[in-house]
């Protein structure tokens, strides 16, 4: 025996009366279009998410000839869901002022089904919305709000590209004005004291406007942040090529005490242990950090 086919599912069926109750009582908005796409009936829930009624909506509200709805290609979804397709639209915006209606704009989430009435079979469109809206702003604000930290991340960067530009300026500007102002002056002082002890003085001031002039200025500084302002002066001399009996003149300390200043340098300087000329590691640039 030849098995029968399967049958069709039929289309839900209502009655006005009986549809009148049960859409009454959900909370979602529901709105029931004809055929032709006139608004036949609109729910409770319907009327408070526009805050309308719906007495002076029905039967003269076409959704098909609706230029905001058309917008979201409303009448091939349409015709689609009276051929037999339960459809979902995307997310949509919808101000019923544009259209030449009352009431207050929302966003949507919707859905489409075909329903017929139980008597007339009359095919009806059934549109059931969901009230996004307080999400959409949601999401408005917060990528408003991530506009907003991207726009100062640019302006912060903007500025910090403006400080830097402005401090090798200035660095310009100052070494310019070493080099033009006090080494010439510097020069013909220890011309003058050629043969007097207070010589290198000036030699041991001239090395430090050089130090000042030089391409790396802040990394070498950095060198000597851990050292006291002693060990500073020493660790300068050092650098210079002076001696321990050289330093201890000029410093007018003992050749012991200048001792005790290099082996804290060295020791501060992680050297205590390597085999590791002082002077040529005050020399050497700094690796970059």
């Amino acid at each position: 025996m030849n098995s029968l086919p399967a049958p069709r599912p039929k289309p839900a069926l209502i009655d006005s009366a009986t549809f009148k109750i049960f859409y009454g009582e959900v909370p979602i908005a529901v709105q029931l279009f004809n055929a032709a796409g006139v608004l036949c009936m609109a729910n409770p829930a319907w009327e408070s998410l526009w805050q309308v009624k719906a007495a002076d909506m029905v039967g003269r509200y076409h959704a098909l000839e609706d230029a905001q709805m058309a917008q979201i290609g409303f009448a091939e979804l349409f015709r689609r869901c009276l051929n037999g397709e339960s459809l979902e639209i995307p997310d949509f915006f919808y101000d019923p002022a544009r259209s030449g209606n009352t009431g207050r704009s929302r966003w949507l989430r919707s859905t489409m089904h075909k329903v017929h009435d139980a008597l007339s079979g009359e095919p009806y469109v059934m549109l059931c919305h969901l009230d996004v809206t307080e999400r959409k702003r949601a999401e408005q604000k917060l990528s408003s709000h991530a506009r907003r930290v991207e726009e100062a991340n640019i302006s912060m960067k903007m500025l910090l590209r403006q400080v830097t530009m402005a401090k090798e300026e200035l660095e310009r500007t100052i070494s310019d004005n070493l080099k033009s102002l006090i080494l010439p002056t510097l020069n013909e002082l220890e011309n003058k004291l050629a043969d007097r002890p207070e010589r290198a003085y000036v030699q041991a001031i001239r090395a430090n406007v050089g130090r000042l002039t030089s391409a790396l200025p802040s990394q070498l500084a950095a060198r000597y942040l851990n050292l006291t302002p002693r060990e500073q002066q020493v660790a300068e001399l050092i650098r210079q090529g002076r001696t321990t009996k050289e330093i201890a003149a000029l410093l007018g300390v003992s050749r012991r005490t200048v001792e005790f200043y290099r082996d804290a340098i060295r020791r501060k300087f992680g050297l205590k242990s390597r085999k590791v000329n002082l002077r040529s590691f005050l020399v050497a640039p700094p690796h970059p950090t």
